[in-house]
C-alpha cells in the first residue's frame, strides 16, 4: 500500500509541474538579443537608432519594448521567450514578475492614417515590460532556453526543442525593396503564393470606445539564417524580419553575398526550419510588383544571399 502511494504521488507530481514536488518552472521572460543570440549566432542584427516605433504589436510581439518618450517611441530591446529555470534562481535573479492581475497595457498607434488602441493584458504586458520580466507559464512550451544561475546572474543556454521542418519554403527575390538597402525576399508555402505563418496567433484587444474587437499578433520572434560554411547569422524583427513572411539585409551586411543553407524560424509556438528551397523572380510590371514560380522550378538545397539570386 505503502509503494502505491509512492507511485501515485511521483505520478502527480510530474503531472504538477509547478507544484512543490519540482524546483524547476517554465517561464515567458524577455531577454536582451545579445543574451538570446549567444549560444544561437556567430553574429545578429538589430535596429542601432535609440528611440524607434515599434509598438505595432500585428508587427513586433514577442520582441520587447523599454519605453522612452511615448508609447510609439520606444527603445527595441530584446526577444520574450520561454525559458526554464529553477525556483531558487529565479527568486535570486532578481527578475519582475509579470501576471495575470497586473494592469492591461494600453498602446495607441497610427498606421497610414488609422489611430487604434490595442489592449495587452497577462503575459502580453511583457511587450513593453523591462529586461528580465517574466510570466509563470502553466503549460510546458515547445521549445525553451534552460536558465542557470552564475555569480548572481541568470545565463542562457541553447534553446531546447526539436525543430519541425517547414518542407519546401518558395523564396521570391523582391524588385523593390523596402526596408533595406539591399536584398529582401517573400516567402511562401507554395507556387500559389500563400504566404509563411505559424499556427494562430495570440490576440489583443482592440479598444474602439465601448466597442472591443480583436486583432492578430507578430508570431516571429526572430530567424536564424545558417549558410555553407558553418555560421549561423540572427535576424531581428523590423532590421531584418517583417510580419513573420519577409525577411532581407542590407548590402553590406555580414551575412550579404554568404550561400544560406537553412533557415531556422523561432516563433511564438514552436522552433521551424527549412532546408528545400524553390526560387521565384519578382519584377515590376506597370508599377506592380509580379512575383512568380516557373512550373518547372527545381528545388534547391541552398540560395546566395544577393540582389539577384545565384545557386
Amino acid at each position: 500500500m505503502k509503494r502505491k502511494c509512492m507511485v501515485i504521488a511521483a505520478a502527480f507530481c510530474a503531472a504538477l509541474m509547478f507544484s512543490s514536488c519540482s524546483d524547476d518552472v517554465f517561464v515567458l521572460a524577455n531577454i536582451p538579443f545579445a543574451e538570446f543570440f549567444a549560444e544561437e549566432a556567430d553574429s545578429f542584427d538589430v535596429l542601432s537608432s535609440a528611440t524607434v516605433k515599434v509598438s505595432n504589436g500585428s508587427l513586433t510581439y514577442g520582441t520587447f519594448h523599454e519605453k522612452a518618450d511615448s508609447v510609439e517611441n520606444t527603445t527595441f530591446a530584446g526577444i520574450t521567450i520561454p525559458i526554464k529555470v529553477s525556483k531558487k534562481a529565479l527568486e535570486k535573479s532578481g527578475f519582475t514578475e509579470i501576471n495575470a492581475q497586473s494592469p492591461a497595457l494600453d498602446l495607441t498607434v497610427t498606421t497610414k492614417g488609422k489611430t487604434t488602441t490595442l489592449r495587452y493584458t497577462g503575459k502580453q504586458n511583457l511587450y513593453e515590460s523591462n529586461a528580465y520580466s517574466y510570466y509563470v507559464l502553466e503549460e510546458t512550451p515547445a521549445y525553451y532556453k534552460e536558465a542557470l544561475l552564475k555569480d548572481g546572474s541568470l545565463t542562457f543556454g541553447k534553446l531546447v526543442g526539436t525543430p519541425q521542418d517547414i518542407g519546401v519554403l518558395y523564396i521570391a527575390q523582391k524588385a523593390d525593396p523596402k526596408h533595406t538597402k539591399g536584398f529582401e525576399y517573400a516567402l511562401y508555402t507554395d507556387a500559389g503564393k500563400t504566404a509563411l505563418a505559424f499556427g494562430d496567433a495570440d490576440t489583443a484587444q482592440v479598444v474602439e470606445g465601448e466597442e472591443i474587437s480583436s486583432a492578430k499578433l507578430n508570431t516571429v520572434r526572430a530567424i536564424i539564417a545558417t549558410t555553407d560554411d558553418g555560421k549561423h547569422y540572427g535576424l531581428t524583427m523590423l532590421k531584418n524580419v517583417w510580419r513573420g513572411s519577409e525577411f532581407g539585409a542590407s548590402s553590406d551586411s555580414s551575412l550579404a553575398g554568404k550561400t544560406i543553407t537553412a533557415l531556422t524560424f523561432v516563433t511564438e509556438k514552436g522552433v521551424y526550419t527549412a532546408t528545400s528551397f524553390v526560387l521565384g523572380t519578382s519584377e515590376k510590371i506597370d508599377g506592380k510588383t509580379v512575383i512568380s514560380f516557373a512550373d518547372d522550378a527545381q528545388t534547391v538545397s541552398s540560395f546566395v544571399a544577393t540582389a539577384n539570386f545565384e545557386n
